[in-house]
């Protein structure tokens, strides 16, 4: 609306209000800021939405992260224990964070689980080959 303090301006005003351009102008306008404000408002919704699943995605890998650590620890102290010949068995704790995998896991851990069966069986005794490679030993 325009200022009513100057001269004649509320007169203006009133010729402008009976104006039907003018009113064609003004619900037109009136009409675009209000889709404009409820556009920013679903953006501003959907930033919120991502910005919470960022956050719980987030939490789940942190705690990814510290399965990996607990793993990673476990098979660098079952490593250490083979190098340095102290053949003590994995505590419970140990076997079960072992025998916890994903599903996406399972596939590789049954194939591996086979290969490991027959190494098992070798642990108390060492075997060594009795063939050498001369593969890319050309003098």
């Amino acid at each position: 609306m325009a200022p009513k303090n100057a001269k004649g301006s509320s007169k203006k005003q009133k010729e402008l209000e009976s104006d039907p351009g003018y009113i064609a102008k003004r619900e037109r306008n009136n009409e675009a800021v209000r889709k404009s404000r409820e556009k920013s408002k679903q953006k501003s919704e959907q930033t919120m939405k991502r910005v919470k699943k960022l956050r719980e995605d987030n939490k789940l890998l942190e705690g990814k992260i510290e399965e990996q650590k607990k793993t990673k620890k476990f098979l660098k102290d079952l490593f250490l224990q083979q190098t340095t010949n102290k053949m003590e068995q994995p505590s419970k704790e140990q076997w079960d964070l072992i025998n916890n995998t994903d599903s996406s896991e399972e596939s590789d851990h049954d194939s591996e689980s086979a290969m490991d069966s027959d190494e098992d069986s070798n642990l108390g005794s060492p075997t060594y080959s009795t063939t050498s490679s001369t593969k890319g030993n050309k003098r």
